[in-house]
């Protein structure tokens, strides 16, 4: 789960989940662990 957090992904503009947390935008974040957790992908 680390690693996903520190890498670039494709739902957040490829930014990097954990500065989405930083900025306050967790519910983009949860949007985006969501699709990771159940292997969609929905841009």
């Amino acid at each position: 789960m680390l690693a996903w957090l520190m890498g670039a992904n494709p739902r957040l503009d490829e930014e990097l989940p954990i500065l989405f947390i930083q900025k306050n935008l967790a519910r983009d974040v949860i949007g985006a662990s969501e699709a990771f957790v159940n292997d969609t992908f929905a841009a």
